[in-house]
């Protein structure tokens, strides 16, 4: 049990089994975990699920330092927490059932399941109330400060929470940091391109890109690699994410014009995906800026040099990385196409 808070036990029931987790089939052999598993599970729910506003996965699992043993904890948003307190069908969607009990934390209540499988989670639910920034709630800062993912924010709740906490909490992430150009860099992108298309399979409508600096050869760069994948409809390729999760890939919330994953943790990163439609304006630009680069020896050295003081100035920093890099990339992006992308 993650320490959120000293909870007093409500009342303690056992519920009959439905078992419904997707088996793991073929996907064993990608090494995919029972948690991994109902992670995907959780997120493919959530979007179905018009009265659940938002889903964080925090404590262990959201941070990436799970073990084997690790409980799930959940965060879910809704409006109307009574219910989803109340029922106990909805958590027979993950699996069959042991025993349920319900935790009080006071603004969040949670029903801790204990499933055949052996997984334990925590569904803490709660309104946005818990979400409120003025001023945030010490328990919600506790908890979303301790590590943390988003599996779901239709609302955009957890955004707007996290831009606040943001600036006066430390980075967890990696520092940014700028290494040599790895001439292994093109046989990794291989083998996750491999991996991807039997994964997405026919969702896939454009290819299967390496882009970002790892593709250009001899470019120092951060060590993670882009990927970019093109699909036919956006809307569609979300049926994917679930999918992508169970091989490792990290689903964010992100840029309205694309799906955003990062493997394997938000914390440790080695791998970036984007799915995108081909025909959008930022698949094209990021095509044109890797090839410009690959053709022009000047261009890339100045890349180079950019990116290396932009790392040493922002070195915890990676919103300020980004928009320090967003001059040059717009000016290469025109030469190559004649506009601007924004």
């Amino acid at each position: 049990m993650e320490p959120w808070l000293r909870a007093r036990v409500i009342t303690s029931t056992t519920v009959g089994d439905m078992a419904v987790l997707r088996p793991l089939k073929d996907w064993q052999h990608y090494g995919v975990t029972p948690h991994r598993e109902f992670i995907s599970n959780v997120i493919e729910w959530a979007a179905s699920q018009p009265e659940v506003l938002g889903v964080a996965l925090v404590g262990s699992c959201g941070r990436g330092t799970e073990r084997e043993d690790s409980d799930i904890d959940l965060v879910l948003i809704t409006r109307n927490p009574t219910w989803w307190l109340g029922e106990d069908e909805w958590l027979k969607r993950f699996g069959s059932v042991r025993t349920v009990n319900l935790e009080d934390y006071g603004l969040l209540q949670s029903r801790r399941v204990r499933y055949e499988s052996g997984i334990e989670v925590e569904f803490g639910i709660t309104t946005d109330e818990w979400l409120h920034t003025t001023p945030i709630d010490e328990g919600s800062r506790r908890v979303m400060s301790d590590g943390h993912r988003i599996l779901d924010d239709k609302a955009g709740l957890f955004s707007a929470f996290l831009a606040v906490l943001r600036k006066d909490q430390p980075n967890r992430e990696e520092a940014i940091h700028i290494v040599p150009y790895d001439s292994s860099w093109p046989a990794c992108f291989q083998s996750e391109k491999s991996l991807l298309a039997e994964a997405l399979g026919n969702w896939v409508q454009g290819g299967i890109h390496h882009v970002g600096s790892t593709a250009v050869p001899g470019l120092a760069a951060k060590p993670v690699i882009d990927i970019m994948v093109g699909v036919r409809n956006l809307n569609e390729a979300r049926a994917g994410i679930p999918i992508l999760e169970r091989i490792g890939y990290c689903y964010f919330p992100y840029r309205d014009y694309m799906h955003w994953f990062c493997k394997p943790s938000p914390y440790r990163r080695t791998q970036h995906l984007y799915l995108m439609e081909p025909d959008n304006p930022h698949w094209q630009a990021r095509i044109a800026f890797r090839d410009y680069l690959r053709s022009n020896r000047e261009a890339c050295a100045e890349y180079e040099r950019l990116k290396l003081r932009l790392a040493n100035t922002f070195r915890n920093d990676r919103e300020g990385y980004t928009e320090g890099k967003k001059e040059f990339v717009d000016s290469v992006v025109f030469k190559a196409l004649g506009k601007v992308v924004d």
